[in-house]
């Protein structure tokens, strides 16, 4: 967040110079660069507030990130100190504020009269707002403060609580009576929240996808008070793990009938490697220590996982699944927490009825003698299921940040002893340029044709596959992939001995060479199913190596600047990894055990006791 304040020379003499706020904020402690400088004859402060440890404050960098470039209202809070120090006597007063909110764009013309009603003449280019006023420089910032405290619901409600209420009367009392803004005083009411600047700038928030009754889960009642899995080992869920996940199933998820199995998560290493986070060398290392030689290398799809069951003919979802005869149901496409992927069921059906085609068309259900089969993989491409998330916090965090640096970069340059302040600009602006290549290449996939890359066959009718090894999917499904005329993706792979440093170098140069290009990377999987470590325990089933350009996209555009990548590292989901790996395992161990369930027509009761013991073990039990 980029804001200057400029005055008439003709104001009280101020000799304040270059030097650094420190002050304590609702988000931890904050600093704010105070540059005065001449510029044309006016007398210039230019205040860039800074969160320190933005990716240390919350499990979610990239949000709080957001927050530092698109959070006016949070200048309410950040303003009263540069407030404090600024002249009082009559001037004609210039603001400028980058990072205005992308939902206050949509309704640009009716702030725009909002904010003249108080007398500033406004101009609102890109991100960025303009006001000049003929008032002291001390009472353009406070009545600034008010106008993005009511204006920015979302930085608001980070504001601290003291200042909050504090800013909610005077804001109230400022607007209470004015005829002309009497729909925006609901943007003051914390009652109101997001939905009353929905309401005034016209926009609809799309309803979430839920039934109108909840579906009852088989043996749901049984699992509330805590249950132990026996997969191979007891694997125990808490009660306080189970409850949520049954509600959040039963409300949001997909018919319970088509829940024979949820994947686990995916582990990741942390790398050694200098500013990366993760890196290929460091995942061979873990296989190698763990006594895994042969792995496979999968190219990492920049889509979204999902669980794909089709029904071979007509009447299969009733005859296998338990659906009434005549439902003629092709199948089921659900995420990895076991809701619908699709929000609309013609678009998932017309999907299903594709793969259903070009499966006919290879003779498969002959072939492996099925009428159904269960698959794991990725829908491409990425925007199709992200594109809310593309737009709204991307494309947002986007905008903002390049309107906030560059007009840093600008005003800085003017200033005198600045040179330091100009080189952190430059490189936090080189961030967001690398940040903007990546976005635009994951908008530029929008309205392509959606296709499903398969990298695991999991079952068919009578039997599962867990005795095939990822070489085996990967030759298979490839195949399958290549004579499907673009309906499914194949996935590109490479086996390698991680005991032979040239194979491992090789696949080192094909990921540098794939995550140069904004590609996300590729996973590493033992080349058995199910691989032992030296030590008796299992291995990984797979361990993620995402490329420094798309973590951008994770934990924020500037996460590889040295302070946030030394703060990441010290974050509990890096420190603790023993914990989630110890998790994805027992996960792994479910998501088999659900499938060999199901293929043995064992009750469904009893299949998804496995598939709520993978939801819960992502929730800690309290």
């Amino acid at each position: 967040m980029f804001f200057c304040v400029e005055w008439d020379e003709s104001a009280e003499a101020w000799n304040e110079t270059t030097r650094l706020l420190s002050f304590s904020t609702s988000l931890g402690e904050c600093a704010g660069m105070l540059v005065a400088s001449d510029r044309g004859g006016r007398v210039a402060i230019v205040f860039e507030p800074i969160c320190y440890g933005l990716a240390s404050f919350s499990s979610d960098a990239s949000y709080v990130q957001a927050l530092d470039y698109s959070g006016l209202g949070l200048l309410s809070e950040w303003l009263e100190e540069v407030e404090a120090i600024l002249p009082d006597t009559p001037s004609l007063v210039t603001l400028t504020a980058s990072a205005v909110p992308s939902a206050l764009l949509a309704g640009e013309e009716e702030v725009k009269t909002f904010i003249a009603g108080l007398g500033f003449e406004v101009t609102l280019s890109g991100r960025t707002l303009r006001l000049s006023k003929r008032t002291s420089p001390r009472g353009a910032v406070q009545e600034f403060r008010m106008l993005g405290f009511a204006l920015d619901h979302e930085g608001r409600r980070h504001v601290g609580d003291e200042i909050r209420q504090t800013m909610n009367e005077i804001c109230l009392a400022r607007f209470g009576r004015s005829s002309a803004f009497s729909r925006l005083t609901l943007l003051i009411s914390e009652t109101q929240g997001r939905s009353a600047l929905d309401g005034l700038l016209g926009r609809e928030r799309r309803p979430k996808l839920t039934r109108a009754e909840p579906v009852e889960m088989p043996g749901a009642s049984r699992l509330l008070s805590g249950f132990t899995v026996e997969a191979g080992k007891k694997i125990p869920v808490m009660p306080s793990q189970v409850e949520p996940v049954i509600e959040g199933l039963s409300r949001f998820g997909v018919d319970p009938r088509w829940l024979i199995f949820l994947p686990p998560g995916m582990a990741s290493v942390q790398s050694s490697h200098g500013d990366y986070l993760e890196h290929p060398a460091d995942a061979f290392s873990y296989y190698r220590d763990a006594g895994v030689s042969k792995v496979v290398v999968e190219y990492k799809h920049m889509g979204s996982r999902a669980v794909v069951i089709v029904c071979g003919g007509p009447d299969v979802a009733a005859k296998r699944f338990g659906f009434t005869s005549g439902d003629h149901n092709p199948g089921c496409v659900f995420t990895r927490n076991g809701r619908p992927f699709f929000s609309d069921p013609k678009e998932e059906k017309g999907f299903l009825l594709r793969l259903r085609e070009t499966l006919v068309k290879q003779n498969f259900w002959n072939r492996w003698q099925t009428d159904w089969v269960l698959l794991d993989g990725e829908i491409l491409p990425w925007s199709l299921k992200a594109e809310r998330l593309l737009e709204e916090k991307h494309g947002d965090i986007l905008a903002a940040g390049l309107a906030s640096l560059r007009e840093s970069a600008s005003a800085f340059g003017s200033g005198v002893g600045t040179e330091n302040i100009v080189t952190t600009v430059n490189e936090r602006l080189a961030c967001f340029e690398k940040y903007g290549r990546l976005y635009e290449r994951y908008s530029s996939e929008r309205g392509k044709p959606v296709q499903f890359a398969p990298f695991q066959l999991l079952a068919t009718e009578g039997r599962t596959y867990f005795d095939k090894n990822h070489l085996w999917q990967m030759q298979v499904l490839g195949g399958i992939a290549r004579r499907s005329g673009g309906v499914l993706r194949e996935t590109p792979f490479q086996s390698v001995n991680v005991d032979e440093s040239a194979a491992c170098e090789r696949a080192i140069e094909w990921w540098k060479e794939i995550t140069e290009q904004f590609e996300e990377g590729f996973v590493i999987k033992p080349l058995p199913l199910l691989a032992r470590e030296r030590r008796g325990g299992m291995a990984q089933p797979g361990v993620k190596c995402r490329g420094r350009e798309h973590l951008r996209l994770v934990y924020g555009p500037e996460y590889d600047r040295k302070e946030f990548l030394e703060a990441l590292r010290e974050r509990a989901a890096f420190v603790h990894r023993r914990k989630k790996h110890r998790r994805i395992v027992q996960q792994f161990t479910l998501s088999l055990e659900a499938v060999k369930r199901f293929v043995a027509l064992e009750p469904l009761e009893r299949v998804q006791e496995c598939v709520v013991a993978i939801a819960a073990l992502e929730r800690r039990p309290e």
